[in-house]
């Protein structure tokens, strides 16, 4: 087996016993070259390999090696040729041709010949592959003993016969703070707590002992940062092992353990002491509901000790007509079901009756519990309490609802005798200083109609004592002491309480309850029984305070007399029955005379005892099925059934000649008249508006007549309201059809002779009478308070055509004039801005002119408006200034820019010194004030120089031009420089 190889040929000649030995060893051999190719080999070696010489001769050794050691074996060649190493021995494995491994321990030497050179390799094969595979195994065992060790939260511990420490496994981190090295070779004796060194050496005696093993014991082991670890410690002797020799000690920290068996054991003994110290009562029952364990609070609460209830069932102490209840209950828990609370009533050890509120939950499979817990607790104070709020509530709902008190009352002591279970409830009122009256009851009379509340100074029943006392008052009956209230006693009534019913300011009366129980009423009760008193209190007030605000609504506040409301509905039903049944009636409407100017300059505290006089001294004059009303201010209405024309002129002298006496206000008498419009009707289809309108056009007729007398409406009056029915409907209609037209009047500057403003007139175009002045229609506007929307209407129209002048080159103030109800019925100012907002004209181009009768209307409000109107730039006058019988008085007090002199005077010049005189004083004054002065009614040249004698700068007239439209505006003042007329 054999190949060619020059350089092994010329090698000295091999003994014959050398190639026996080759051939016939039992290891196997090979000769290589250099190579690493096999140039010889025995059959052991193919043996070894699996293969035949054929197979081998010829090859490199790295051929036939496993993969994975081909490196390493080239290395080594590489070594041995180069003469690095002379020789090699290694374990390796070869791959044989049928897939499987040989692990083999291979020596290789150098071959070399008779001079020394290096000629070839031999190499020695032993199959070691059982040894190499009881070797893995074993390293494999001992690695995963290691890794077994290593991570086991429990410290293992190798000590000798001397006890030190040997070996430490690496939990002994984690247990003592120590890693293995520092505590290999010390004594493991010294980390036990020293409390316990001596029961700890135990663990050691076990030494004796080839095999011995000791009880586990618990002990404490110092850490390295000096607290103590509670640990389980089992000691194992193998010292009779020679491959040991040394006891083994498992340690496992149950610290945590313990920590938590010690935090059990507090629980434990904290949940005891909550359960006995519990209001509440905890039981355990079994499956049929037999009491297992019962909480101390069972006896407080319900007079039973827990050793009494051992062993019973629940049911036998239930109420029975809550017993089925309760069996639903408990078989719907016991099978499994959720949780559930359920409320009845049990019975106290004295006989009584508690309601239990109680919840279970089913701890059957729980072996720790075995049973159903239960937790209960006395909710009878609660349902009490319940039942209190709740019949409070009812009563306050059905006290909301309306009906009679009576019904209220009654129904109020049945709430509280049923709720309270006491078998007298009554409400007393009080009648007087020293009587009470039973108004309702419940149960057995205690008292019957009206009684004394006092006798000898002493109250004589509990209701007496509570009203005396003005607060609650609660007795008990005592046996040995003497009642203070007899009747009660005698009636068997131990115990009773009372409270009064008021509002805090007034008492009504007061609630009582009794009982022939000696027990003394509760806080909760005595809570419950002021409850529904104050419920009664609140009814009372709510009834009186509406009886008083009906009262309010239907009378005047100031005299007590009816006011408009219930005047028109008296007045409605003696109409309906004047339709039913013929006859007449008479109304009589009364307005006193310059009420106005009185009210004014005496103030309103007068003005009001003025009022009341009036209609103190009218209602003497009735007769007893008359009614007299006050519609307002100084305005009253008398209503007199069945009385004619002449009835009602008498009554209407009669309270003449009532008011002609002074009426004395103190330091001064005033004497008041009255204008009387009576209104008699005899014919059916009116309606109270109709009548009063007919009574008032009366009462105006009176005072146009002269004032203080009478005057009934007739056939002229009638006409006369149909005139001005049929004026307020036309334009009302001229307003929606824009029949109103604008025409402008120039006023002039006296120093220069031009036109610098315009005064806003009206007219009507009237579809069939043509243009219609104000002297027409303004009144009727007035009265029917169209004057309010043809007034805005004037006032946009105004500002509009003060835009179309200035866009024209001509830039002039427009004057606009303003009616009293436009100063109180509207907000002017905010009129007057959003007029001019949208002409887009500054406020100063715009000039608003008031009558003083509007000003004095409601001097208060019209100066507040007029303030307004000048603060945002608009300028404001005074018309028609002079023909007031007091306007000097109020030119320093108003906020005006200029006044505009009546045309009266300017007539009466060259006629009437005193005129002259008078507006020369006008100017003077008005020129102190910085007021400035326009002049109306300048027709003619002496007026205009007169005029401008006075100094009065501005003019307005007939002279300059009259009212017209704008498009026949006058662009010059016709009038200013003429000569003055002789």
């Amino acid at each position: 087996m054999t190949v060619d190889d020059p350089p092994l040929a010329e090698t000295a000649e091999r003994p014959v016993g050398l190639d026996a030995a080759f051939h016939h060893a039992v290891a196997g051999m090979a000769i290589l070259d250099l190579g690493g190719r096999f140039r010889m080999v025995n059959p052991a070696l193919c043996r070894l390999l699996g293969r035949g010489p054929e197979e081998i001769l010829g090859k490199r050794t790295l051929e036939v090696t496993h993969p994975e050691d081909r490196p390493d074996s080239a290395s080594a060649l590489e070594a041995l040729a180069s003469g690095a190493s002379v020789s090699d021995k290694r374990r390796k494995r070869y791959e044989r041709p049928d897939g499987s491994t040989i692990t083999v321990e291979r020596t290789t030497t150098i071959v070399r010949d008779s001079e020394g050179e290096a000629v070839g390799l031999f190499t020695q094969v032993v199959d070691v592959s059982e040894a190499a595979a009881a070797e893995e195994a074993l390293r494999r065992s001992e690695k995963r003993f290691r890794a077994l060790v290593a991570n086991a939260h429990d410290l293992t511990l190798l000590v000798d016969g001397r006890g030190r420490i040997v070996y430490a496994s690496p939990a002994s981190v984690d247990l003592l703070g120590y890693p293995p090295a520092e505590l290999e070779g010390g004594s493991a004796i010294e980390f036990v707590h020293p409390e316990e060194i001596d029961c700890a050496r135990a663990i050691f005696d076990i030494q004796a002992e080839p095999a011995g093993l000791s009880a586990p014991a618990e002990h404490r082991l110092r850490h390295r940062d000096g607290s103590f670890r509670h640990a389980e410690i089992l000691g194992t002797s193998l010292f009779g092992d020679e491959d040991v020799g040394a006891l083994v000690l498992n340690i496992r920290d149950v610290t945590e353990a313990r920590e938590a068996a010690d935090r059990l054991r507090a629980s434990e003994a904290r949940l005891r002491a909550l359960v006995s110290g519990s209001w509440d009562v905890i039981t355990l029952h079994d499956r049929l509901g037999r009491y297992l364990y019962c909480s101390p609070a069972v006896t407080p609460m319900l007079g039973w000790s827990p050793e009494e209830l051992l062993d019973a069932e629940a049911a036998e102490l239930i109420h029975e007509e809550d017993v089925e209840a309760a069996r639903e209950f408990w078989l719907s828990v016991a099978r499994g079901g959720p949780g559930r609370v359920l409320q009845y009533r049990y019975r106290h050890k004295d006989g009584s009756w508690r309601w239990l509120e109680s919840a279970a939950h089913n701890r059957l499979e729980d072996p720790a519990v075995a049973g159903v817990v239960v937790t209960s607790r006395d909710v009878s104070a609660r349902r009490r309490r319940a039942a209190q709020q709740d019949a409070v509530a009812r009563l306050s709902h059905e006290a909301l609802q309306g009906g009679t008190a009576d019904a209220l009352f009654q129904r109020a002591v049945d709430l509280v005798a049923s709720v309270l279970e006491v078998e007298f409830c009554t409400v007393l009122r009080l009648e007087g200083p020293d009587q009470l009256r039973v108004v309702v009851r419940s149960g057995s009379p205690l008292f019957e109609g009206p009684f004394a509340r006092e006798v000898g100074g002493q109250p004589v029943s509990l209701a007496a004592s509570a009203l005396r006392e003005k607060r609650t008052m609660i007795w008990r009956s005592e046996e040995r002491s003497v009642s203070p209230y007899p009747r009660l006693s005698s009636l068997g009534v131990r115990s009773g309480t009372a409270t009064t019913i008021g509002d805090g300011t007034q008492l009504y009366g007061a609630l009582s309850v009794y009982s022939t129980r000696p027990d003394a009423f509760s806080e909760d009760e005595v809570s419950f029984l002021e409850a529904t008193a104050n419920v009664l209190a609140a009814a009372i007030g709510r009834w009186r305070a509406e009886r008083e605000l009906l009262r309010q609504a239907l009378h005047d506040n100031l005299t007590g007399l009816p006011n408009r409301t219930l005047l028109l509905d008296r007045l409605g039903a003696a109409l309906a029955r004047l339709d039913r049944q013929p006859g007449s009636l008479a109304v009589l409407f009364i307005d006193t005379d310059d009420f106005k100017v009185v009210n004014d300059s005496l103030g309103h505290a007068a003005g009001d005892q003025i009022v009341s006089a009036v209609a103190e001294r009218i209602s003497r004059e009735l007769r007893h099925s008359d009614i007299v009303a006050r519609l307002g201010g100084d305005e009253f209405i008398v209503l007199c059934e069945d009385a004619s024309s002449q009835t009602a002129e008498r009554m209407a002298e009669r309270i003449r000649q009532a008011l002609a006496s002074p009426i004395d206000l103190g330091e001064r008498h005033v004497v008041v008249t009255a204008s009387i419009g009576i209104a008699v009707v005899t014919e059916t289809g009116l309606t109270p508006g109709d009548v009063l309108a007919q009574a008032d056009t009366a009462m105006y007729s009176a005072k146009r007549a002269g004032k203080d007398r009478a005057a009934v409406f007739d056939l002229r009056m009638r006409q006369e309201v149909t005139a001005q029915l049929d004026m307020a409907s036309g334009l009302r209609r001229a307003l929606k059809e824009e029949e109103l037209r604008l025409v402008f009047q120039p006023v002039v500057d006296s120093e220069t002779g031009g036109i610098v403003g315009a005064e806003a007139l009206v007219r009507w175009e009237h579809p069939l009478e043509g243009l219609v002045g104000p002297d027409r229609f303004v009144r009727y506007a007035e009265s029917s308070g169209l004057i309010v929307p043809i007034g805005a209407w004037v006032l946009e129209a105004a500002c509009r055509q003060a835009a179309a002048f200035e866009a024209s080159g001509r830039p002039l103030s427009m004057s606009v004039n303003v009616s009293s109800r436009q100063l109180t019925e509207v907000d002017l100012v905010a009129v007057v801005r959003e007029a001019l907002g949208r002409a887009e004209i500054s406020p100063a181009a715009l000039s608003l002119e008031v009558t003083e009768s509007a000003v004095m209307t409601d001097l208060d409000r019209a100066a507040r408006v007029l303030d307004g109107l000048r603060q945002i730039g608009v300028r404001v006058g005074l018309d028609d200034f002079g023909t007031g019988h007091s306007s000097l008085s109020y030119l320093a007090g108003l906020p005006l820019d200029f006044v505009k002199i009546d045309r009266s005077f300017i007539a009466r010049f060259g006629q009437d010194r005193r005129a002259a005189a008078l507006l020369e004083a006008i100017a003077s004054m008005c020129r102190t004030l910085e007021l400035a002065v326009v002049a109306e009614g300048v027709e003619t040249g002496r007026q205009r120089d007169e005029v401008c004698r006075l100094g009065i700068r501005y003019m307005q007239g007939l002279l300059f031009g009259g009212p017209a439209p704008p498009e026949s505006f006058p662009t010059e003042a016709a009038g200013a420089r003429e000569p003055t007329e002789l």
